[in-house]
């Protein structure tokens, strides 16, 4: 090979080898597009939080895409270019929605960092009719692990780029004894001492202290450095506030957005030194929500990150609050009046008695109304959003309190307080003499 043949070589080989090792560096992508699949659009939202290292990419690439020996942008550009990636106002009508996420959820500096890998499929995806190519039977596997769902959590040494598993964190006897309780797919976190191991058959959190430290191996203990962690004055929830909220969603308890109306609501706890929460205590409630169902959420608690004072977990008292709305605008199940729409149109032209001074005058019109609609189905908080008439505002607001109790408003199956806006018209041929008094 001559000498200018052979500088080309390498050039190309450093070059491919460059961008091999690009690809396996950490980055982010976000993504929002239509893809299709058997000539239906489907919405995709993606965010990717990569991390660095070839092991790692391998395993993501596989586990979302089914790509093998592959980096996951490479794995994501291909599963794009298969599913056909068109820009997202290209078409109004789809067929459903496609997730895919890797979120960084914690990082501790220079030892370790948790991933959680999540993605899903919604809408039917039509496989009929599929054709027989590569590309399509392809495109079929991957629907397949979509559709199946995937929540999956793990740990990285980000010294080392790999994967920790349950035989690196645990001693032999330990993770033997753990595998058996929660199975072999056991999604892992780890945070300031505590660390989290779920899976499908159970939930369990250990708090790192003096006693629970021998069941850990020595490489753990060096990686994590729980041992040299700096005091820690107040328990608190693992993963902080996102934690907790997504516990309250868990268990099917409201949370008020910023722009709702609420009432705060303060709750007080034991934190025992193993993270176990005890001795709840309202220190401030809301007329409009049970105490007993606050108490009862605080009974099921998971574990708490435990304060810490000289390297050691103490007991201390611990505080959080909720937002409950007051009421809704609009939500998952709306209130319905008993029979439907029409028993409402039928029991409004029944009730209503048209003013006889609104009548001789030839006033009629559509009259504004709001109302709350109550968690028993009471209606309360009767409003005039749209005048008309004074005569036609009374009788508008006399007619809605005649009603019978609704079917409430619900909110992941629970009963909430909804408002309620229904306009009712008032025209000259429902009053007795048609609207024909002056004539």
């Amino acid at each position: 090979m001559s000498t200018f043949k052979s500088i080309v070589f390498i050039l190309c080989l450093l070059k491919y080898s460059l961008g091999i090792n690009a690809q396996l560096l950490g980055m982010t992508i976000d993504d929002k597009c239509l893809v299709q699949f058997n000539k239906t659009n489907y919405e995709l939202t993606a965010h990717l939080d990569i991390p660095e290292g070839e092991g790692v990419q391998h395993y993501l690439a596989k586990l979302i895409f089914g790509e093998e020996n592959c980096d996951v942008k490479t794995a994501y550009d291909s599963f794009l270019k298969n599913w056909h990636k068109r820009d997202l106002h290209s078409s109004r009508e789809t067929g459903g929605e496609i997730t895919i996420n890797i979120k960084k959820e914690y990082e501790q500096d220079g030892s370790f960092a948790c991933y959680h890998v999540n993605a899903s499929v919604s809408g039917t995806i039509k496989l009929s009719g599929l054709p027989q190519t590569p590309e399509a039977q392809k495109m079929k596997a991957q629907y397949f692990l979509l559709s199946n769902g995937i929540d999956h959590g793990f740990i990285i040494d980000t010294q080392k780029h790999e994967i920790i598993g349950i035989d690196q964190i645990f001693i032999p006897s330990a993770a033997q004894s753990l595998k058996g309780i929660f199975g072999d797919d056991i999604n892992i976190y780890a945070e300031d001492r505590c660390l989290q191991l779920s899976s499908k058959k159970n939930d369990g959190r250990f708090i790192f202290s003096e006693t629970t430290k021998k069941h850990f191996t020595d490489y753990f203990r060096y990686l994590v450095g729980w041992d040299e962690l700096k005091n820690c004055d107040s328990p608190r929830f693992l993963r902080g506030e996102e934690g907790l909220k997504k516990y309250l969603a868990d268990n099917k308890f409201l949370i008020a957005s910023d722009n709702e109306e609420a009432d705060t609501i303060i709750v007080s706890l034991i934190i025992s030194e193993d993270g176990t929460p005890l001795q709840p205590t309202i220190e401030k409630s809301s007329k409009y929500l049970s105490e007993k169902k606050i108490l009862d959420l605080c009974g099921k608690m998971p574990k708490w990150v435990p304060a810490y004072q000289d390297g050691k977990p103490i007991t201390k008292e611990a505080f959080f609050t909720l937002r409950y709305p007051r009421v809704f605008g609009a939500v998952e199940k709306m209130p319905t009046f008993p029979g439907g729409k029409d028993a409402l149109m039928r029991f409004l032209a029944r009730n209503i008695r048209y003013p006889e001074d609104a009548e001789d005058s030839g006033i009629q019109g559509r009259v504004g109304c709001s109302f709350i609609v109550e968690c028993d189905g009471s209606i309360t908080n009767i409003r005039i959003t749209k005048s008309v008439d004074p005569s036609l505002d009374k009788e508008a607001i006399r007619v809605l309190r005649s009603m019978p109790k609704w079917n409430p408003g619900t909110v992941k199956g629970e009963p909430v307080r909804v408002t309620y806006h229904l306009p009712i018209m008032f025209s000259l041929s429902m009053a007795p003499n048609g609207g024909r008094r002056n004539f």
